[in-house]
């Protein structure tokens, strides 16, 4: 099984996600969106109102994909879900 994780690493809840999945030696591909320009200290609240209209899942981090499945926020009882089903 692996998981793909977006978030930021400053997010208490995406380490949280990141270490979760690392205690149960699953393959995890970490997207760092401030990596990706979407980091707080680049934008002023007007771009950041339009990035959010634009993607509106950002508001909740992290975001965890494994397949087809997306969970929004800390989810651990859906992940331990996914991993009982792998």
């Amino acid at each position: 099984m692996e998981v793909q994780v977006f978030g930021v690493r400053k997010s208490a809840d995406t380490r949280a996600a990141l270490r979760f999945f690392a205690e149960r030696r699953i393959r995890t591909h970490f997207v760092d969106l401030a990596e990706r320009g979407l980091g707080t200290a680049l934008y002023g609240d007007e771009k950041w109102l339009d990035v959010l209209a634009d993607e509106p899942l950002l508001l909740r981090m992290p975001l965890v994909r494994s397949q087809n499945k997306l969970t929004i926020g800390p989810a651990e009882p859906t992940w331990t879900e996914w991993l009982a089903s792998a």
